[in-house]
């Protein structure tokens, strides 16, 4: 975690606050993790609460050296920059011109596999995002191909929300083979707007019914994307809040540059940290100058009241395979997002994008997860954790899968219900007691009800049990959102195999 650091005191010096953390890992080997904390106008003595026993240095205007790689960084959030490296992600700078038409003017964000910017198109004049994956070999390389096969005309309803590609190249950079990726422009994330939520939001915001219908066309039009996709073959992998975006309320191409960028700081660097060798000997060629600080654009969205018309769209296909990839080994479901099929390494399906959908719209509700799965632990231990949270949420598994649950005898009896110590130290509610727990103040009883079997339609144990996108469109929870037009849903039963499309092939520079 790293934040940028400002500060009035001390004669009005910028210092930046560095807390070396020593954290032991399950192996029990020693690591040693720099963290920057943001403060604003704190009294050093008030940091000493928070500190505990962790070391604190300060040092005016200057750099930390990290002692686990080459480079001296300061406290601008961003992406790690020891993944600037060969088969990681490629350098970009502000101002950088890709494909002879692409100029680079803010970043959007970035995730493990990519770096986000936001760019002006200057052949047509208009705003793209500019996605640029690592060029990791390992990883699989089907994104712009199913993208391209999502792009062809359809009168789907469900293609609205699905991100749109608008053109894509490869980058030959000094880290690799980069498959760039040029998107439609998007507005933050359902991430980043529950974040917002959580923080800010006031007696009114926690309201049931602007919340209930705000999620409730939310997960409609998710559900015509998935509907979409999956009529065409194609399974996600990787269905989650961060993957879910806004469109802009306001239409991009018609704000200049300098309107756009009004919501950043004016000051010069202000989004940039710059790297430093510790030997002072200049930059290789892998590295950027600096990391800029991810600027994702903002509408100021507000749920505290009626939602306004707005669009969200599936993003993030990085993970996505079609029917005859499904078994390639690769998924990317965050750990409280997986599905059963994921934990006991059974084969992937359309419906394993439903299960995720289900953890999303309960997350979207309540404001909290429905499987709380530790982020440590050997991966042994992490299934075992979310296999108890599946039995503690939805009762006990099927003969089948608790077959295959070979740490059972730890957990559960031999009928499948939990031993008297695991209830004790419980993980997780049933879903029931947790949606009486956790539900927005004022939601009847009866609707409730009705999205808790909404829920369970999505949470089967088995995949082929569980409701397709076409048939969850038509559940009595959605009766308050615009009908969908039956001849517009997808036989998903009926898949179809998306068209690979040509890349073109550039230099780093551009051309």
């Amino acid at each position: 975690m790293r934040f940028a650091f400002d500060s009035n005191w001390l004669g009005g010096e910028c210092l930046t606050i560095h807390l070396r953390v020593l954290l032991q890992d399950i192996t029990s080997t020693a690591l040693n993790h720099s963290f920057i904390i943001e403060v604003v106008s704190w009294p050093i003595a008030g940091l000493q609460q928070y500190i505990l026993q962790l070391e604190l240095v300060c040092s005016p205007n200057d750099n930390y050296q990290y002692d686990d790689n080459d480079l001296l960084t300061g406290g601008t959030a961003g992406e790690w920059h020891e993944r600037y490296r060969r088969g990681g992600y490629h350098p970009v700078h502000l101002g950088d011109v890709f494909h002879g038409r692409y100029r680079v003017f803010r970043k959007l964000g970035f995730g493990s596999f990519a770096t986000v910017w936001l760019a002006k198109d200057e052949q047509l004049n208009r705003y793209v995002a500019l996605k640029i994956p690592t060029a990791d070999e390992e990883r699989p390389g089907y994104e712009g191909d199913i993208l391209e096969s999502l792009k062809t005309t359809s009168d789907h309803s469900g293609q609205l929300h699905v991100q749109l590609l608008l053109d894509r190249f490869d980058i030959l950079g000094p880290n690799g083979r980069h498959k760039a990726l040029v998107l439609e422009p998007m507005s933050q994330s359902m991430r980043d707007h529950l974040m917002t939520v959580q923080r800010y939001e006031d007696e009114a915001a926690r309201e049931a019914e602007p919340r209930q219908t705000f999620v409730q066309h939310v997960c409609k039009q998710l559900l015509l994307g998935l509907d979409y996709i999956h009529s065409r073959g194609i399974v996600h992998r990787d269905v989650h809040p961060a993957n879910v975006l806004f469109a802009p309320q306001s239409d991009l191409d018609r704000l200049s540059q300098t309107e756009i960028q009004s919501d950043l700081w004016t000051y010069p660097d202000a989004d940039r940290n710059y790297l430093v060798r510790k030997d002072r000997q200049p930059l290789d060629d892998s590295d950027p100058k600096y990391i800029a600080q991810s600027r994702p654009l903002r509408d100021g969205l507000h749920m505290t009241g009626p939602p306004p018309p707005f669009r969200v769209i599936l993003s993030d296909f990085g993970a996505a395979a079609t029917l005859d990839k499904i078994d390639d080994g690769h998924h990317a479901y965050p750990a409280q997002y997986r599905p059963p099929e994921v934990v006991f390494k059974l084969p992937l399906s359309q419906k394993s994008d439903i299960w995720a959908l289900g953890c999303t719209i309960y997350q979207l509700l309540t404001k909290c997860h429905l499987f709380e799965v530790s982020q440590w632990g050997s991966p042994q231990e992490q299934d075992n954790e979310h296999i108890q949270g599946l039995v503690e949420v939805l009762g006990p598994l099927p003969a089948d899968l608790f077959a295959l649950w070979t740490d059972r005898a730890a957990h559960v009896d031999e009928e499948g219900n939990l031993l008297p110590k695991v209830i004790e130290e419980g993980i997780s509610e049933p879903l029931n007691e947790s949606l009486q727990t956790e539900k927005p103040k004022g939601i009847s009883d009866q609707d409730l009800a009705l999205f808790e079997e909404f829920l369970r339609c999505m949470l089967r144990f088995h995949p082929m049990q569980r409701l397709s996108a076409a048939e969850l469109l038509k559940h009595p929870w959605l009766a308050a959102c615009e009908e969908v037009e039956p001849d517009r849903l997808s036989d998903s039963s009926v898949p179809s195999t998306p068209h690979l499309g040509v890349t073109q092939e550039i230099d780093a520079d551009g051309s």
